[in-house]
Order: structure tokens, then C-alpha cells, then sequence
């Protein structure tokens, strides 16, 4: 979308002709609100080549676990993984630098260019790169036992839910309930249990991305005709259509985390649901401030009981009012991802608020804690959205709840806390960085 508004501009099309424009718009609003998978590629390629597709080096166990590869099987297929790498990164700077040249033509063009050379392009790329990635399969088939090829249907989903999911426009849609359970620790006799309801899910998200996904190829095709038309009528119908796709997906999720749930108890079923809540809305549930200064305190061996009792009492006050907040601000951003038109959704997401929501792509659906920067104001926080009164409240909250507890810390314990989150924070901004450069590398 950044790049669509900046290539309009640059090329002048605002100034000559206004209705040009606002096609242009119309057009990125109904391809980035009902495949938001397709606005982040205008710049990286449609047909699939941009993040969203490929197979990276974060799942590459995983799908060695599925398959069950032996230690030398996995040996042949890290180098195998190194050279499709090497061929997708060529791919992309190939990708990137024609990509600059159009942006270059259409600036220098008195009649602005023509974006369909742009979803050309990119659907000519993203062809290759799924060609480099059905070679990298096939020859990883080939080294198979006839027990391990009996896996490969699970392995095929779980390579579609990794590429598709992150598609999701609503929270709760992008949620991957395999990955949930990866998160708790089950006995072996729970894990068989909660296994074969998994098998199911695996089998039907399955064929609700399918049918999600092919909603929105044929939605992509439709935009062009709203693109030409500048029906914003159309537009809405469309993002509309695409919404209650997106809904199937996420209740599919919801009715089998309740199936889940009713198969743990004690912990096991608090850990669940407190796991599955952060996979539906990590912007509400990523831990606050006051949160992080308890769990530290409670560390200290140096507390007088007083100073425990205390602080205690101060912890379940925390706990029960961030709740009651937590549950309104993921009733608010699930009331307006259901509601929102396309015009609204790009007002907030100009405002800068995008974060706000559930699903759509600023999100990083799984990403979760983002520690102190989120209750000092992150991207996501800024600015007004859906929530965001919630927002600005749990940050009040923060503040004084780790305020109540310095009062009662003394001197050196107050300098020793302080110390500490001085070194989570730099602790999280080195992982921000390896995180990024993976993704670069991964790309």
C-alpha cells in the first residue's frame, strides 16, 4: 500500500487526474483488505513470491520431525535447504532490481505507467519460486522410506498452514493450534489424547485455507475490474465476501480450542487457555510492565514478609483489573475487525493504529510479548484505533501498580530492579535484531 501511494504521487497521477487516483486507491483497498498477503507484495511481487511464501529455515525441523528424517537424512536435506535459499535470494534481488526499473519508468513517465506490470512481474516471479520449492520437495521425497512417505500428507499441511495462515485478517484467524499445544507440557498419555483431535484439525483447517485462499485468488481477480470500474461499492461488497471466509477460519479455531480444552484440566487447561488467547490476540495479552516488575520482585530473597504480603496483595489487584481490561480491549478490536468498512480500515491504518487490530498484518500474529517497548507507547500504541482506550488505560495501570511496589522496595532493591529491566531491554533489542536479520536471510 506505501508503495502504491508513493508511485501515484510521484507520478503525478493526484495532480492530472484525481479519478485516476482514487481507481488506484480502490483498487489497493480491496486487494490489501481482502488479501493482505497481496498488499504487502505490490512492492515484492504478486502471485504468492513475497514473505509469505517459501519454505525458511524456522519450520525446516519441523518438517523434519513430521517426516521423522534420520540424522543423516537431515544432514542431506540442510544443504539441499542451503542451495534453494541461495537460488531464492538471487531470485529476489532479481525480482527487487526490476522492480526498481518499473518505479523508475513510471516516475519518469508523463502518463504515470501501468500498474499491471507490476502484478506481471510478480506473478512470473512467484512462479519460479515455487518451481525452486517443488524441486527442493521432490528431491527430499525421493530420499524417503515407504514409513516416512506416509507422512507426507501431513507435512504438505503443515507447509500450506505455515504459508497460508499468516494470510489471516481476523484474530483468532492466524492462530495454528499445533503450534498452541507445542506450547504446554503435556504427559505422553495427554499429548495422545489431545493428538487425535489435532489429526482432525490438521485435516480440516486444511480445507478451510483452501477454500480461504481461493476466495481470495478469485477476489484478487475481481479488484481489477473494481480498478477499472472505481466501484467503491464493489470494493465493500468484496472485503465483505472475503470477511466471512476469514470468520470460517476463525471459528474453526475457536470450536477446537474448546475441544482441546475440555480434554486438559488444572494447569495443563490454564496454560492452554492463557497460550491461545495470546495467539488470538498478542497485542491484548503480551505481558505489561507491572507483570514483568512482579515476576522479578518475587525472586527476591532479601523481602521482608511484610514487603511480600504486600506486594501479593498488590498482584492480585493487578491480575483481576488487567483482566477485566484485557477482555474489553479483545471485545473492541473483535467487534471492529467485524464491523470496519474498507474506507475505515484505511483511515485507522493511516492513523497509524493497523497494530490495533487482530489479524491483519501488523500484528505479527505470533510474536506475542514485545516486553516494555509495548506499554511505552509502540507503533501499535500511538495512535486511536479499535481498543484503544483499553490501550492507554492498561498503561495507566502499569504505571501504578510499578509505582505502589518501588515505594515499598528499599533503596538498593529499587537500583537492582531498575538494573534488571535495563537489561531485558537490551536483551530484547538484541533479539529484535537477530530476528530481523533472520528474516532478511530467510527471505
Amino acid at each position: 500500500m506505501r508503495l502504491i501511494r508513493k508511485t501515484v504521487r510521484s507520478s503525478g497521477l493526484i495532480g492530472r487526474c484525481p479519478r485516476i487516483a482514487m481507481r488506484a486507491f480502490i483498487a489497493a483497498a480491496c486487494l490489501g483488505a481482502v488479501a493482505p498477503v497481496a498488499q504487502a507484495q505490490f512492492g515484492g511481487g504478486f502471485g504468492g513470491f513475497g514473505r509469505s511464501a517459501g519454505i525458511n529455515s524456522r519450520n525446516l525441523e519441523q518438517y523434519a520431525d513430521i517426516l521423522r528424517l534420520t540424522e543423516e537424512q537431515r544432514d542431506v536435506v540442510q544443504i539441499l535447504f542451503e542451495e534453494y535459499m541461495q537460488e531464492t535470494q538471487d531470485l529476489s534481488q532479481e525480482l527487487r532490481s526490476q522492480m526498481e526499473g518499473m518505479r523508475e519508468a513510471m516516475r519518469s513517465s508523463d502518463g504515470g505507467g501501468d500498474f499491471s506490470r507490476f502484478r506481471t512481474v510478480g506473478e512470473q516471479f512467484g512462479k519460479k519460486r515455487q518451481a525452486l520449492q517443488d524441486r527442493l520437495l521432490g528431491d527430499v521425497r525421493i530420499m524417503l522410506t515407504e514409513d516416512q512417505a506416509t507422512q507426507w500428507p501431513r507435512l504438505e499441511r503443515a507447509i500450506r498452514r505455515n504459508q497460508s495462515l499468516r494470510r489471516g485478517f481476523l484474530s483468532g484467524e492466524r492462530v495454528d493450534l499445533t503450534r498452541v499445544i507445542g506450547q504446554i507440557d503435556l504427559s505422553e498419555e495427554q499429548l495422545a489424547e489431545v493428538s487425535t483431535v489435532l489429526d482432525g484439525y490438521e485435516v480440516d483447517l486444511d480445507r478451510a485455507l483452501v477454500a480461504r485462499d481461493a476466495a481470495q485468488t478469485r477476489a484478487m481477480e475481481q479488484a481489477r475490474e473494481v480498478f477499472r470500474s472505481g466501484d467503491a461499492e464493489a470494493g465493500e461488497e468484496l472485503f465483505e465476501k472475503q470477511r466471512k471466509m476469514s470468520a470460517r477460519v476463525r471459528d474453526l479455531n475457536r470450536r477446537y480450542a474448546r475441544e482441546i480444552e475440555g480434554l486438559l484440566t488444572g494447569d495443563h487447561k490454564a496454560r492452554f487457555q492463557d497460550a491461545y488467547k495470546r495467539s488470538s490476540f498478542p497485542q491484548v495479552y503480551r505481558p505489561g510492565r507491572g507483570q514483568r516488575v512482579m515476576e522479578l520482585i518475587s525472586a527476591y530473597e532479601d523481602l521482608t514478609q511484610e514487603q511480600r504480603d504486600a506486594i501479593a496483595s498488590i498482584g492480585e489487584t493487578y491480575e483481576r483489573d488487567v483482566s477485566n481490561l484485557n477482555q474489553q480491549h479483545a471485545a473492541a478490536i473483535e467487534e471492529s475487525e467485524m464491523s470496519m468498512s474498507v474506507r475505515d480500515m484505511f483511515r485507522m491504518r493511516g492513523r497509524g493504529g493497523r497494530d490495533q487490530g487482530g489479524g491483519g498484518r501488523g500484528n505479527r500474529g505470533d510474536r506475542g510479548d514485545r516486553g516494555d517497548r509495548g506499554d511505552r507507547g509502540g507503533r501499535g500504541d500511538r495512535d486511536a484505533g479499535p481498543g484503544a482506550e483499553f490501550v492507554q488505560k492498561k498503561r495507566e495501570l502499569d504505571a501504578h501498580t510499578v509505582e505502589t511496589i518501588q515505594r515499598l522496595l528499599s533503596e538498593s532493591q529499587a537500583e537492582r530492579l531498575e538494573d534488571q529491566l535495563n537489561e531485558i531491554r537490551q536483551r530484547e533489542r538484541e533479539q529484535r535484531g537477530d530476528r530481523g536479520r533472520q528474516f532478511r536471510r530467510d527471505r
